[in-house]
């Protein structure tokens, strides 16, 4: 039996590997919208059922099963080294990682990514990535440690911009420091 490339990350054993910085391969679920393909279990066997479009009615503390796709991407960490490497956290925070096509080429934020003059977006040129790429830092998302499939390339050397863009997103209001939305959580 050969061992499967993307199973790296599924054992906590190997969580200590992750690191800020770093580009992986991980599998990102897309965002749903509404209408939502409901999976409605077969009450005779759980792991059987149907799905349903629909809009959902949502009730606090009642969980819904909802099927989403998911996509192989590239990703960078942005979460500290002590929180990726915790193995009693499961999560982790990265920033998508998207190519830039030969038509993207023509449009003016291209020049400011290159420039380093974009607000959100990182520029990874093509001997970091294989190809041109930008984080786009608008869009940071936390996903299960066990969703990384593979580690790629050591991007250390992009942190600085990365971190100037994160904080210029979170003064903005795109996304809260983690421990304001702890502190919500609590309330």
């Amino acid at each position: 039996m050969t061992k499967n490339r993307d199973s790296k990350f599924l054992s906590p054993e190997n969580w200590h590997l992750i690191k800020r910085g770093w580009i992986y391969e991980a599998a990102i679920p897309y965002t749903g919208e509404r209408p939502l393909d409901f999976f409605i279990r077969d009450t005779n066997n759980p792991n059987k059922g149907s799905i349903v479009k629909g809009n959902g009615n949502f009730v606090p503390g009642q969980e819904h099963l909802v099927v989403l796709g998911l996509k192989q991407r590239k990703v960078i960490v942005v979460s500290n080294d002590d929180l990726c490497q915790d193995k009693n956290i499961f999560d982790v925070t990265v920033a998508p990682i998207y190519s830039i096509y030969e038509e993207d080429k023509k449009f003016e934020w291209y020049n400011d990514v290159v420039n380093g003059n974009h607000l959100f977006y990182s520029y990874l040129s093509k001997d970091i990535t294989g190809r041109e790429c930008v984080v786009d830092l608008s869009n940071i998302i936390t996903i299960g440690k066990n969703m990384l499939l593979n580690d790629k390339h050591d991007a250390t050397s992009q942190m600085q911009d990365i971190h100037l863009k994160m904080e210029y997103c979170l003064q903005l209001g795109i996304y809260k420091k983690r421990q304001e939305v702890v502190e919500e959580d609590a309330v």
